[in-house]
This record gives C-alpha cells, sequence and structure tokens, in this order.
C-alpha cells in the first residue's frame, strides 16, 4: 500500500485493529488458559451430541441413549474425540431444545468436522465470538465517542468478570453479538438518517441478524420493538422519503427473519414457545430481591424452578381455565396457559410489572461492581477489571448514574432525536431484563452505562478542547457573550425533552399503582373473609424447629393409591393457611416437603412482617401446595413429591393457631404466596422499587 494511502488508513482503523488484536490475543489466553470445566449450564455440554454426531457424518440428530464414546466428551471427561468412534451411534429425533438452537449446533458442528472434534477447537469457536462481539460493540460505542474512547470502553467491557464469565456457555453468549450488532445498525440509521436505499438495506441486515440470533438464542426478538420504532418513526430523512418506503423496509425486515430462521420457527411451531414459561420464572421471589424490587405482603412465585413453574401452570389451567385435560410440559398447550397466566398476572399487578421494569433500569445503571466476583475466573487480568468496575460502581452506582444522567442533558441540548432513541434504547433494554432477572441474561447490557458515561467524558473533552482553542486564538470572550443568545433554543428543547421523559415514567406509574391498589385491596378483603377447613395435624420438635405435619392428605394424591385410582392430573394442588397472632415481631415459616431421589426441591420459605400490635387479630398466611405422583404417572417430569408440613421456630408456637385448607379455592385463580395481616393498615399492597442496592 502507497505511503500516502496508508497514513490515513491508519488513522481511520488503526485503533480499530489495535482493539481487535488486544481482544484476540487476550482472548486466546483467557480461553486456552483456563483448564476447568467450560459451559457452565449444567445441560448445555451433552445438548452438543447432535454437533458432534453432524461433525462425524451422520447429520443433524441427537443420540437415542448413552454411548461411553460420546459421553466421555460431552461430560468433558475425554478432551476429545475420533469421529470414528461415534459413526455408528443409534440415532433419535432432534428434541426441542435442539432443534431450536439448530444454527449453534451447525456452527459448533462446522468447526469440529474441520478441525476435529475436541474441545480445543471449540474454544476456537468462543474465541471467534469473543472477537465478534467485540467488534460489535466498538461499533456501537462509536455511535456517541471518538475512536479512542470508544476502544477504552470496548476493552474495559470485553474483559469484565461478568463477560468473560458468560463466555464459556456459546448459547448464553451468542446473545450479546447478535444484540450488539442490532443496536449498532438502529444507531447507524438515528443517528446518520435514511434514504429509500439505506432503509431497505438497513431492514434486509437487521433481519438477517434476527434471522440468525434466533437460531442461538430466541432472545434477539427483544430488538423486534426498538427496530419497527426507529424504521417507522425515529429515524430521520436525509433526502425526500414516501411513508410507504419505510412500511415496505418493515415487511423486507419481517420477510428476511422468516427466511433466515425458517428452521427454528418450525421447530418453535412444532414445539411450542416457551416464553411465558420464562417470565412466570421471573415472578420468583429471589430473582425480584436480585433485581432490586422492594417486597409487599404477597409474593408473585416462590421458586423459580420448571417443574414448580409447571405445577403452577397446570394448576392454574384445571381451576381457572377449567381444562379438562392435564397439560404437558413445554408444550404448545402450556404456552398458552402460560400467556394466560402471564397477562392474569399483570392484570392483577399492573404496577409491581413497571416497579420491576423501573428497578432493571437502575439495576443495570450501577454498573456490574455491585455484583460478587465470579468463582469461576481465577486469572489477575480480570480481577483487575473487576476492582476498576467497583471504583465505578461506588456509592451505590452514584457515578455512573450521574454520568448517566449528564449524558442525557447533553444529549437533550445537542439533538432532541437522539437524546430521545438513548433514553427508549436504556428504558426498553434496561427494563425488559426485569421478566426473569439473572446475570446470565444481562450481562451483555452492563455496557449501557459505560456508552452514557463515556458520551459524557467524550464531550467533556469537546468542550474543553474547543474552550483552549477559543483561548489561545482570543476569541474566547465574545463567543461567550454571542453564545448567552445561542443557549435559548437549546435549553427550550432540554427542558421539554426533560419534562416529556419525566411524564413518560411517572404517570403510567402512578395510574397503575392506583389501579392496582385498588383491586389488590378487593382481593386482600376476600382471603381475610375465606371460609376455611381446619387439618389435623401432630407436632414434631426438631433442633429447635417446629414441623406442624398434616395427619391426612391435603390433596386428592395418595402415595399409597394405585397410580391409574389417582385422577389423571400431574400435579394436585390445594390452597393451605396458616393462622398466627397479630405480632410487631417478624417471622419465617418454611413450607417443607419430602421427595424421592428423582423429585425437585420444592421446599420455600416465608418472611413474615410485623402484622399488628393486638395479639387477638389473627393473621393468614396463605400459600399454594403441589403434589405428584412422579414416575409412577405417565409423562411426568421426575420423581414424587409430597407436602410435608410447615416449619416454624419454637418461639412461634404459642402464637400459631393452626393449620387450615381454603374451602372455595376455585373462587381465586391466583394462587399466591399472600399474608392478611392483623392489622389492615400494616397490608403492602404493591412492591416499590429500591433505590439503594
Amino acid at each position: 500500500m502507497h505511503k500516502r494511502t496508508l497514513r490515513p488508513w491508519v488513522a481511520r482503523h488503526g485503533v480499530f485493529c489495535g482493539v481487535m488484536l488486544l481482544c484476540a490475543v487476550g482472548g486466546a489466553v483467557f480461553l486456552y488458559g483456563y483448564t476447568d470445566v467450560l459451559c457452565g449450564e449444567k445441560r448445555f455440554p451433552y445438548c452438543l451430541s447432535p454437533a458432534v454426531l453432524w461433525a462425524s457424518g451422520r447429520g443433524l440428530w441427537a443420540p437415542d441413549g448413552i454411548y461411553p464414546p460420546l459421553h466421555g466428551f460431552v461430560t468433558q471427561e475425554q478432551p476429545s474425540v475420533d469421529a470414528e468412534a461415534v459413526r455408528n451411534i443409534g440415532t433419535a429425533p432432534l428434541t426441542d431444545f435442539h432443534a431450536c438452537h439448530q444454527y449453534l449446533l451447525y456452527l459448533v458442528g462446522a468447526a469440529w468436522r474441520v478441525f476435529g472434534i475436541s474441545w480445543g477447537v471449540f474454544r476456537l469457536v468462543l474465541l471467534l465470538f469473543f472477537c465478534a462481539t467485540a467488534a460489535a460493540l466498538y461499533g456501537v460505542f462509536r455511535l456517541g465517542m471518538n475512536r479512542w474512547v470508544s476502544a477504552m470502553a470496548t476493552l474495559l467491557c470485553m474483559f469484565s468478570p461478568g463477560m468473560l464469565a458468560a463466555l464459556f456457555n456459546l448459547r448464553d453468549y451468542s446473545r450479546a453479538f447478535f444484540a450488539f450488532a442490532a443496536i449498532a445498525l438502529l444507531g447507524l440509521m438515528v443517528k446518520h438518517g435514511v434514504t429509500r436505499s439505506r432503509v431497505l438495506g438497513g431492514a434486509a441486515l437487521l433481519g438477517l441478524v434476527v434471522g440468525l440470533g434466533l437460531g442461538f438464542r430466541q432472545d434477539i426478538l427483544t430488538c423486534i420493538p426498538p427496530a419497527l420504532f426507529v424504521m417507522l418513526c425515529l429515524a430521520p430523512s436525509v433526502a425526500p422519503l414516501r411513508y410507504y418506503w419505510r412500511v415496505a423496509a418493515v415487511a423486507l425486515f419481517f420477510c428476511v427473519i422468516v427466511l433466515s430462521s425458517f428452521p427454528i420457527l418450525v421447530a418453535i411451531r412444532q414445539f411450542g414457545p416457551t416464553t411465558s414459561h420464562h417470565i412466570i420464572g421471573g415472578f420468583a421471589v429471589g430473582l425480584e430481591d436480585h433485581l432490586g424490587v422492594g417486597r409487599a405482603s404477597y409474593q408473585h412465585l416462590a421458586l423459580c424452578d420448571d417443574r414448580y413453574i409447571h405445577a403452577t401452570t397446570s394448576s392454574y389451567a384445571r381451576r381457572a381455565l377449567d381444562a379438562s385435560e392435564p397439560v404437558a410440559f413445554l408444550s404448545p398447550e402450556a404456552a398458552k396457559v402460560g400467556d394466560r397466566y402471564v397477562l392474569a398476572m399483570a392484570a392483577a399487578f399492573p404496577a409491581d410489572m413497571l416497579a420491576r421494569g423501573y428497578a432493571g433500569v437502575l439495576r443495570i445503571l450501577r454498573g456490574p461492581g455491585q455484583d460478587g466476583y465470579p468463582s469461576l475466573l481465577h486469572d489477575p487480568m480480570s480481577r483487575t477489571v473487576w476492582r476498576i468496575e467497583r471504583m465505578l460502581g461506588a456509592g451505590g452506582g452514584a457515578v455512573l448514574c450521574g454520568l448517566a444522567g449528564i449524558a442525557l442533558v447533553l444529549l437533550g441540548l445537542s439533538n432532541t432525536r437522539h437524546a430521545w432513541a438513548v433514553l427508549i434504547c436504556v428504558l426498553y433494554f434496561c427494563s425488559y431484563i426485569s421478566l426473569q432477572f439473572q446475570l446470565r441474561h444481562c450481562f451483555h447490557l452492563f455496557f449501557i452505562p459505560l456508552w452514557l458515561a463515556g458520551y459524557a467524558v467524550n464531550r467533556a473533552h469537546d468542550g474543553v478542547r474547543s474552550l483552549c482553542e477559543e483561548s489561545r486564538r482570543g476569541t474566547l470572550r465574545s463567543n461567550l457573550e454571542t453564545a448567552r443568545s445561542a443557549w435559548r433554543a437549546p435549553a427550550k428543547r432540554l427542558a421539554t425533552f426533560a419534562g416529556c421523559a419525566v411524564a413518560l415514567v411517572v404517570v403510567p406509574f402512578s395510574g397503575a399503582r392506583a389501579v392496582q391498589d385498588a383491586r389488590v385491596a378487593r382481593m386482600n378483603q376476600e382471603l381475610s373473609v375465606a371460609s376455611l377447613e381446619e387439618l389435623v395435624t401432630e407436632l414434631v420438635i426438631e433442633d429447635r424447629r417446629a414441623l406442624v405435619r398434616p395427619i391426612v392428605p391435603v390433596t386428592d394424591m395418595n402415595l399409597m393409591q394405585d397410580p391409574d385410582e389417582v385422577p389423571d392430573w400431574l400435579f394436585h394442588d390445594a390452597y393451605l393457611v396458616a393462622v398466627f397472632d397479630a405480632s410487631q415481631r417478624a417471622r419465617s415459616l418454611r413450607v417443607r416437603y419430602d421427595q424421592d431421589e428423582g423429585g425437585n426441591e420444592f421446599t420455600t420459605s416465608l418472611v413474615i412482617g410485623p402484622t399488628g400490635n393486638d395479639p387477638s387479630r389473627e393473621t393468614r398466611v396463605f400459600f399454594p401446595v403441589y403434589e405428584t405422583l412422579g414416575a409412577r404417572k405417565k409423562g411426568s417430569m421426575g420423581g414424587w413429591i409430597r407436602f410435608a408440613g410447615i416449619e416454624m421456630r419454637q418461639a412461634d408456637l404459642g402464637s400459631f393457631r393452626g393449620l387450615y385448607r381454603v374451602a372455595e379455592a376455585r373462587r381465586f385463580p391466583l394462587w399466591l404466596e399472600w399474608c392478611v395481616p392483623g392489622d389492615p393498615d400494616r397490608f403492602i399492597p404493591h412492591q416499590a422499587v429500591c433505590t439503594r442496592p
């Protein structure tokens, strides 16, 4: 390359090439220096079995059993396996999990077919995704800052412990690349505007990104709403552009998605979508606590467990929807029931849904430094980055949240359209993680506070540099005098933007809270007067803990019965009530289950806050109970599970009045863990957003 053309190329692309080189070298050192088991998700390694068969020339099939050579490799007991050793393995059709992740399996299988079936080659695939993700993320940062700030922000984000810990699971990590690519394309449309060719080309590329990403992880579907909003409304026209071209771009967008993900869409239609199943799991109290949502006098869900979620939806179908037949796990019928359940929860608790979304925004804006250091990382590089994140997230993330606010103010002063684009992006992508908040689902979104902080730093740098240049030229005073009148229009734009943004956040939340408080008050009143049936119990004392065990079955299931004589439902349910005296002291309660070796652990804990000053008033604690015969019943997911009783401290026995069953439980479509306090003023009708971690 000629010297005259080389210098401009280096000036334009040298920083990006340096970032990619550092990511390639650092990622290789990290991946090939890591000696523990890859693929942190417990079931994911074995789900790569079809990729092994495809690499050996058998086609994309699942094994029909456990074969020592294949089992030893996928469980990572062996570093590699010869293709001839697995060529005669019996095959079976793909499961729902395999069919919905075909592109991931084809990618890994292609690498294994070319380079050999080994975990070293799998590390090469991970490194490829790591570098591709870094390139897409650099493009996102370049939308709002210069090359050097973008490079530092990209490296800080890519080598953060959260990103490195997620790298071991390709299924989870792949969402980062496709999300960053989609956001970069949308940002280019908003920043540079669209013409007829740009909007059509951008729609095609976006559709390809979403369609291919769907074969790795269905989360990429969350990019569809912002894509529609940008193409139809937010992207400015830099040349005369009739609106029907925007509509045509949307149509092209969906056509490319369908064409590029057709096998995946067929699998989703065949096996049923799992979206509602995961959303219901996000209602679990443990995930809401981690998200930063303050507790109310009820809990939406006790556990984020597949079998417990299925029990909840099966019970809802039987009681509220009058289903005549059992609902199979993750079937199309289960998806429909799950959708109905999610809609019922949203209708009953609209303010809680918004509170969870706002808590997700705060959780992301505070940065990743508030989380503990991942136990599976031992290298000094990631620990150093973690210390930097801890410093940025000090004071409950006050530094990052402050810089985010400054960035929005600067955007509002310079370009209202860009400010709205960034605000909507932050609210949307940070709030949707509340549907099921786990760090493996949102590790990539911690780029958002870094982007806002980088934008604020970049604008501050540009402002100081401009002032210094004007000071050297002696024009600073005159420019400041003329700037007073020029600032009036930006100030008006900022005031309008700020007022509309506050209204966008506050008005829906206030309205939803008023609606929910009225509905929840009615539900609480109905539960407070519900007729109860007392259960005969026995008391067992175990290590200063008291177990109140029912003597007779609480549901229509009996382990001593012939499975054919038990009602056809996989799960049998009851809505129980523990009654206590009102007390100023907080109490804890455990709902205990017995299960065989194949049964899931359904045991949950309840924390009962102060319920009143008058001990003569009763406090009712409602909770659902689910039992199953398990493997003795056709279609079950595991072993039997049976309600064992409620466990409390011995000191709380004096205020315990008894264990009851709700007589007309079908009147209540939603069976939640619910506390009706003795003092009505102690009832908390909604969740709150915790402003401090």
